[in-house]
């Protein structure tokens, strides 16, 4: 009798309770909860820097930034743009250059100048070949015609002064009306005819000359213009120059 009645409290047990299955699927993911509160900040990294101590920049210097000339500040740590390199010209742009700049440019070494030379003169004699960018370099001068060739008047000028002892100078200024004076074509200059042209050389020993017999053509107008000369002096004052005057005046207006 016992044994009967445990038996069937274990029956009654087990359909109370039911047989255990197999496992059911994940379910799918619940949404996605509120974010967490922000973590506190990281420790600042270091400062750009160019190898000089962890300074941005060499102190007071000047560098060339693009087509901007730029000076680092006091303290090496900012820098700005000090000028800026004229970039209209459709001809001549300028550039940043950090050679060939003068003293008269100042920037320290760093300086805007044009592409192709504004002034060049190839002359046999009395000065000797040069090149200028700006018109303003070290023991040079020059410039050329404006851009304008409505301008009545062609004029272009070069100096050179030469780090000798004693110091040697000289200067020669080029200007004639563009009514008389046809591209290409070379007008012969005589004692009783200049052509409308003024021509005027000197140095610093007080030669010059102002008269001229040759000729001078004008090869090519702006922007890349060249006049030709092969002239000997005709002035009579005293300190006249005696030699020639033969070769190019060129250069690109900008």
């Amino acid at each position: 009798m016992v044994r009967f009645r445990a038996a069937v409290a274990g029956a009654m047990l087990s359909a109370a309770l039911g047989c255990n299955g197999s496992q059911g699927a994940q379910g799918p993911a619940g949404p996605q909860g509120p974010p967490g509160a922000q973590g506190p900040p990281g420790t600042p990294g270091a400062a750009a820097s160019t190898g000089d101590g962890g300074l941005l920049c060499a102190p007071k210097s000047f560098f060339c930034d693009g087509n901007n000339v730029g000076i680092c500040s006091t303290t090496g740590n900012d820098a700005f743009d000090f000028q800026a390199c004229d970039q209209t010209s459709a001809t001549n742009k300028q550039k940043c250059v950090t050679t060939g700049c003068s003293r008269n440019q100042g920037a320290g070494g760093t300086c805007c100048q044009y592409t192709k030379p504004i002034v060049a003169w190839d002359l046999t004699s009395p000065l000797t070949d040069m090149q200028s960018y700006t018109g303003i370099e070290e023991n040079l001068s020059g410039n050329g015609p404006t851009a304008c060739l409505q301008d009545p008047m062609f004029t272009a000028a070069a100096g050179r002064t030469e780090s000798v002892c004693p110091a040697k100078s000289y200067h020669l200024s080029i200007s004639f009306p563009r009514a008389t004076f046809t591209v290409g074509t070379a007008l012969t200059l005589t004692t009783n005819n200049q052509q409308g042209a003024n021509i005027y050389y000197n140095n610093d020993d007080g030669t010059s000359c102002y008269q001229w017999t040759g000729t001078v053509k004008l090869d090519s107008d702006v922007p890349d213009w060249m006049v030709e000369v092969n002239l000997k002096c005709a002035s009579q004052q005293t300190n006249a120059f005696s030699g020639t005057l033969a070769g190019t005046l060129s250069g690109t207006t900008p």
